[in-house]
């Protein structure tokens, strides 16, 4: 099990960010690796559980 969404995936280079504070989002503009014409929308997602499942494993691997 991961925390990471998935790890290790590398899809590009960010060049340029800003933060709309009004929206309280990023606006960044990536330079892609490879082709992804097909992508309309890519979601970041924050896991908000991450340090649980952090907590879980070290508990697991202690055990074993």
């Amino acid at each position: 099990m991961s925390s990471i969404f998935p790890e290790n995936v590398p899809i590009g280079i960010i060049k340029k960010f800003d933060l709309d504070k009004s929206k309280s989002f990023y606006h960044i503009d990536v330079s892609l690796f490879n082709d992804m014409t097909n992508i309309n929308n890519v979601y970041i997602i924050k896991n908000l559980n991450r340090k649980e499942i952090l907590e879980l494993q070290e508990e697991t691997e202690t055990n074993d």
